[in-house]
């Protein structure tokens, strides 16, 4: 029978919790998958696991490769041998909840517009409180803020294969070559996350090398550069923090810098009008809140930095009088 969810698995030396994910795939409420499980020439015992419960499993496909390609690579070779309508996606080291491929399937199957669905996930490991991260449902927001990060938890992933087509991982932009390709998938159809937990995703208290910190960094920056450039805006080294700040509130900001960030979050208003990339009221809308919770509580306020804001009037109407009161004491009187 041919399977309807294909389960892509890559696994390096992933031994200690190899067991639980694979489990996790099979006790599933929705039987009608494939796992196929990579290993990535694993020094430890990680290939003896995965035949193990291949021989006791026909839904299980080994693929096991003699050099080291890393986990990008193991994905993409994996969406080539799968069969599957819907990819699925687990790290060897995460555990699925037993009716995530049920309900995932399920929100594929009734939406035509909906390609990809994620979920919330649960934080957890040794010496910590599990957590759950609530990633935003609203597919239109999602797409929005991709401006700023990544909303999907990447072992939450199931997606139709049709939609994404020829796409890949991109191995220019690991060590986040999962949100480079989300970014460009979203342009293509719509994401929707569950808002239920249905990942249980392992953290480690590893160290970042400041290499791997320097290269998310510089995959960040071409990231959203490359979302930018859809609206005809160019961000580069120079402003790119200032583009950074549109989406991301920061408290006690320069206050020159907040009229720049405002500018900037005016610009890619205006530039989406003429686009239609995004949905104009919810970016208006969010632009304009991070906006007015930034230049409220800027530093280095003074008489000047408040004319220069009552020219935004479309921001300025939306904050409550006795805000707008006390915010013109702090400019003429106290600083900030």
């Amino acid at each position: 029978m041919q399977p309807e969810i294909s389960v892509i698995m890559p696994v390096y030396n992933a031994s200690k919790y190899l067991r639980e994910a694979i489990e996790s795939v099979l006790n599933q409420t929705y039987k009608e998958f494939e796992l196929i499980i990579l290993n990535d020439c694993s020094t430890d015992n990680s290939a003896e696991i995965i035949i193990e419960y291949a021989k006791k499993d026909s839904r299980i496909q080994f693929v096991n490769q003699d050099i080291n390609i890393g986990p990008s690579l193991l994905r993409n070779l994996g969406i080539e041998k799968s069969k599957g309508k819907f990819i699925a996606l687990l790290d060897a080291d995460d555990i699925a909840l037993p009716t995530r491929f049920e309900k995932q399937r399920q929100i594929l199957l009734e939406n035509d517009q909906i390609g990809l669905c994620g979920s919330w996930y649960t934080l957890f490991g040794e010496g910590m409180e599990n957590r759950v991260i609530k990633t935003i449902p609203n597919p239109e927001l999602v797409k929005i803020l991709f401006l700023d990060n990544n909303n999907i938890g990447n072992s939450t992933v199931m997606l139709k294969k049709e939609i994404l087509g020829e796409l890949r991982f991109d191995l220019n932009y690991v060590p986040v070559e999962d949100y480079e390709l989300w970014s460009r998938l979203i342009l293509k159809t719509n994401f929707y996350n569950i808002p239920e937990s249905l990942v249980l995703y392992r953290w480690h208290e590893t160290n970042i090398t400041q290499t791997k910190k320097e290269n998310t960094e510089k995959s960040l920056k071409k990231i959203k550069a490359n979302q930018f450039k859809l609206l005809d805006i160019e961000v580069n080294d120079s402003n790119y923090e200032i583009f950074k700040d549109v989406f991301e509130l920061k408290l006690k900001n320069d206050s020159n810098n907040v009229l720049q960030v405002i500018a900037a979050g005016n610009l890619i208003i205006e530039k989406n009008k003429i686009k239609n990339i995004y949905n104009q009221a919810l970016l208006e809308e969010y632009i304009e809140k991070v906006a007015i919770k930034s230049l409220r509580k800027a530093k280095n306020c003074n008489f000047h930095y408040y004319k220069n804001i009552q020219k935004e009037k479309h921001l300025i109407k939306k904050i409550p009088f006795i805000k707008r009161i006390s915010f013109l004491f702090i400019c003429l009187f106290r600083g900030c």
